[in-house]
């Protein structure tokens, strides 16, 4: 079963569809005035634990929904954390984590 998740989550968000091949991305922009500036794309990571339900929206508008508990949990964030992906906020509440995610691009 982890398997088949995986693959999902590879499919989801990793691919050719990815602006920067090989894990590569520009860690600063210059701007006109000869400064440097970081610049982050978002994503977002839901998880319901009491439903084990997990969802993960990534940047271009990418939603992807997955059962799943501890474990999967952990496979999600860190296949993210190996794309380039750290947690920029982490909400809670009752049955539900959010956390907000950024890489520099």
């Amino acid at each position: 079963m982890t398997t088949v998740r995986q693959r999902a989550w590879s499919v989801c968000c990793s691919g050719p569809e990815s602006r920067y091949p090989q894990g590569r991305y520009p860690l600063l922009q210059p701007t006109g005035a000869g400064e440097t500036i970081f610049i982050y794309e978002f994503a977002t990571v839901e998880w319901l634990w009491d439903q084990g339900s997990i969802r993960v929206n990534m940047p271009r508008g990418k939603e992807r929904m997955f059962p799943g508990s501890y474990d999967e949990l952990v496979t999600v964030l860190s296949d993210l954390g190996g794309q380039g992906w750290d947690v920029a906020t982490c909400a809670a509440t009752g049955n539900w984590l959010f956390w907000t995610l950024r890489r520099q691009r």
